[in-house]
């Protein structure tokens, strides 16, 4: 399971945003953004 998945699982299951993934995280939405649309594959 790469990075996209496991975000695509994780926003799914636990019905968190885009936004709170990124400030549980410490990343920022524009690179959660990019994980989920491919671009960045971390």
């Amino acid at each position: 399971m790469n990075i996209k998945d496991k975000l695509i699982h994780l926003l799914e299951g636990t019905g968190y945003t885009q936004k709170k993934v990124a400030t549980k995280t410490g990343l920022s939405t524009a690179v959660i953004s990019q994980y989920l649309k491919g671009v960045n594959n971390g």
